[in-house]
């Protein structure tokens, strides 16, 4: 299973390479603003997403347990994970580069969410999207060649 998963990362590794450099960055660009959105609307707030969920499985809310928790903090690792590969072929596969603006980016939305009503900005948010965004990299960094033989 997981030489499977290798190789299908391995096989699509440069699918972002077809994109000019100026596409790239449109692409992060788009990103920022998707992950802006989120914060931005009150629907992607603790309180609603709960309430999706429930509406979602029709099961009540005093009944979700720590879904809801799951959910938030699950969407925070695929959005950054997702700005940090765009990020890492945006910049040339820049490593580093890529981590400090994907972390930089995380601490400028938690500090947006000061001015959004029913918004809380959190450390730990900042830690774990740095966190996706790290794993994301060294994913990348080490599908550049097959470690498996076929």
């Amino acid at each position: 299973m997981a030489q499977q998963v290798y190789d299908n990362l391995y096989y699509y590794r440069g699918v972002l390479d077809i994109f000019s450099q100026k596409t790239r960055w449109i692409l992060v660009i788009i990103g920022c603003v998707v992950i802006f959105g989120f914060t931005a609307f009150p629907v992607f707030t603790a309180k609603n997403t709960g309430t999706v969920i429930e509406q979602s499985t029709h099961v009540p809310k005093r009944d979700l347990g720590s879904l809801d928790f799951v959910v938030r903090k699950a969407a925070h690792v695929t959005v950054y994970a997702v700005l940090a590969l765009l990020l890492f072929y945006a910049t040339g596969k820049r490593a580093l580069l890529s981590y400090g603006l994907a972390t930089l980016y995380a601490a400028s939305d938690e500090f947006h969410q000061i001015f959004v009503p029913g918004r809380t900005p959190a450390v730990q948010d900042v830690m774990l999207d740095s966190a996706a965004a790290l794993v994301m990299i060294i994913v990348l960094r080490q599908i550049r060649k097959p470690h498996w033989s076929s």
